[in-house]
Parts: structure tokens; sequence; C-alpha cells
């Protein structure tokens, strides 16, 4: 009896210590070639990183043949960004979004990482790397 509460005890603390780990980037999602990112979006995926502008919640749903991000862990959100702040025409959020995963660490700073990366309206992502 005593070793199956060790076992037990055991196969918790496990479960517990890798359920609150990063989500990990699911192995068909590449890095993003340095050459397909458009100049327009590089600044705007700086400013992601850096937590210089807010992003909306992303469901991470697959409807319409969109591509489906890995799964979150606890205390671990997806955010999107629309990318091309200059685009000229406000009503036409474009193509180019960004999705980073955003969690705190223990000491309360605030990681937005991975980010991915859509041209194409979420059909398909990269992983954007700086």
């Amino acid at each position: 009896m005593k070793n199956f509460f060790r076992v037990l005890l055991c196969f918790l603390f496990v479960l517990i210590l890798f359920h609150s780990q990063p989500a990990q980037a699911d192995s068909k999602i590449k890095p993003c070639s340095p050459k397909s990112i458009p100049v327009v979006v590089k600044d705007d995926l700086r400013n992601i990183k850096a937590g210089l502008v807010a992003g909306r919640p992303y469901a991470n749903a697959s409807g319409m043949g969109s591509q489906l991000l890995p799964s979150l862990a606890r205390n671990q959100e997806y955010r999107e960004y629309d990318l091309d702040a200059n685009n000229p025409n406000p009503a036409n959020r474009g193509k180019f979004r960004a999705v980073a995963l955003e969690y705190q660490e223990r000491t309360g700073k605030t990681i937005r990482e991975p980010i991915y990366l859509t041209l194409d309206h979420y059909k398909t992502f990269c992983i954007y790397k700086q």
C-alpha cells in the first residue's frame, strides 16, 4: 500500500510539472523563412514581442480550413494581432496576422512566445523567430 501511494504521488508530481509548461510547437508548423516575411510586418512583429500593441483573444478553431495551433496549457492564451499597420483601408484588416502564445512567468513578466505568422489568413502558419 505504501508503494502505491509513492507511485501515485510521483505521478501527480509529473502531471503538475508538465501541465504548467508552455505549449510545444506542432511539428507540422515550420519556422518562417526570413525571405517570406514582408518588410511591412517586421516592425509589427517586434512590437508584439515587446508588448507595445494589444491583441485580441484567438479561438484556435479549425473552421474554414484554418490550421490549428498547439493546445494550450493552464494559464496560457493565444492573442491575435493584425499586421501591416500602414494599411490605408481600415475597413479591410488584410490577410496578414500574427498569433502569439501569451503567459506569465512566476515573476509576473508576460511572455509572448512563440509567435505564429500567417500570410494567408489562418490557412497556414509558420513560427516567427527573431
